[in-house]
């Protein structure tokens, strides 16, 4: 993640630290390529990440963390915006479980922000996840955002089914997480 991060461009750039959404104490994220901070004790001997936070709350002599030291949400939501932002990255890719280490509302707004780059920067993924918030970031009246059940059959075989709201039918005051829990939408076991 560093070296992807470390060749962005300033549009690129300005776009990742969209992050700071997410997280109201990131005052800035910065990139020590010649290890400075590391001979001056911010992180471990063996590390070789140059990613470092500024915690906007903490005394500014005392706020620089270095990645290994930073919550692991922050390092998962800031890869994802990554893969969207670079154009390095492939167009085409895949995420499972999106939602691990990060919390159901900024799942909800992490994918919602997902999907406008997405459209931004020409990318399309895969998404799986067993948490329902995620389903909350998307608009199933936009055709190019799209939610599939995978299941398998009594024969054992894997089959998809496209999920989505016919013309004119809406959620019913219902948010897609609710319609998931209550097994409107499939996708939840039978077994319990």
């Amino acid at each position: 993640m560093d070296v992807l991060i470390s060749n962005f461009n300033s549009y690129e750039t300005s776009k990742l630290l969209t992050c700071k959404l997410f997280f109201n104490w990131l005052d800035k994220i910065t990139l020590d390529k010649h290890d400075e901070n590391k001979l001056e004790g911010y992180k471990l001997g063996k590390s070789s990440s140059t990613l470092y936070f500024h915690d906007r709350f903490m005394q500014k002599k005392n706020n620089l963390f270095s990645a290994e030291n930073a919550n692991e949400g922050i390092l998962h939501v800031i890869f994802y915006l990554a893969l969207f932002i670079s154009n390095k990255t492939p167009d085409f890719f895949a995420i499972d479980n999106i939602e691990t280490a990060l919390n159901p509302k900024l799942c909800r707004s992490l994918i919602k922000e997902l999907t406008k780059l997405s459209q931004e920067r020409g990318k399309q993924a895969i998404v799986t996840t067993h948490n329902p918030a995620i389903l909350d970031g998307l608009n199933l009246h936009d055709d190019s955002q799209r939610l599939f059940e995978v299941y398998r059959t009594d024969e054992g075989a894997t089959e998809v089914r496209r999920i989505k709201f016919k013309k004119g039918v809406s959620a019913k005051n219902l948010k897609l997480s609710e319609m998931w829990m209550e097994g409107l939408l499939g996708a939840v076991p039978n077994s319990f």
